[in-house]
């Protein structure tokens, strides 16, 4: 049949071995960007933990300061006791 184009000459099919090296090279960059960001999400919850962790012991420091060096004549007996 003339004037009709063949679909092969238009747009020629992938052979098996580009649709596997492609398939293989997808799968690999997929599986290292879903591993890097899992570790970035866990290290971001590491230094948050870490983070609120030493806002907590700087309110437990802070509230033991006000608690035991009150100056008040009924707490004398506490603060130094405390102290010692």
């Amino acid at each position: 049949l003339m004037g009709f184009i063949d679909v092969q000459e238009v747009y020629e099919l992938p052979n098996a071995v580009e649709v596997t090296a492609w398939s293989l090279f997808t799968s690999i960059l997929g599986f290292l960007i879903v591993f890097r960001a899992q570790l970035a999400y866990s290290r971001y919850w590491e230094g948050i933990t870490l983070v609120e962790q030493a806002r907590g012991e700087w309110t437990n420091a802070t509230s033991n300061l006000i608690a035991f060096c009150n100056p008040a004549k009924e707490r004398k007996n506490q603060v130094r006791d405390f102290q010692l």
